[in-house]
């Protein structure tokens, strides 16, 4: 695969957006009904799955943003998340 820097699962539902985070350390991307935080070092791509609440019904993530330390994404029934951490 020439010209592939980095290789990895993350996740077999459609993504709607991915995002660096702002010190570049890791990429956010927002799914259908998950948010995914991977980390990439020596070429590898590894997947956390964001952890919601156990009283709210996972929805899609359709944009994320930042207010640091913190990630926010804008969910699919309109709910914003503020993730510390996964």
């Amino acid at each position: 695969m020439e010209g592939v820097l980095a290789f990895g699962k993350n996740t077999p539902v459609t993504v709607w957006q991915i995002k660096f985070t702002l010190d570049d350390k890791f990429i956010i991307a927002g799914c259908y009904n998950e948010v995914a935080f991977l980390t990439y070092y020596g070429g590898i791509l590894k997947k956390t799955k964001g952890v919601f609440d156990p009283k709210t019904v996972p929805s899609s993530a359709l944009s994320i943003g930042f207010i640091p330390p913190y990630t926010v994404t804008g969910m699919f029934k309109g709910e914003l998340i503020v993730w510390n951490g996964n």
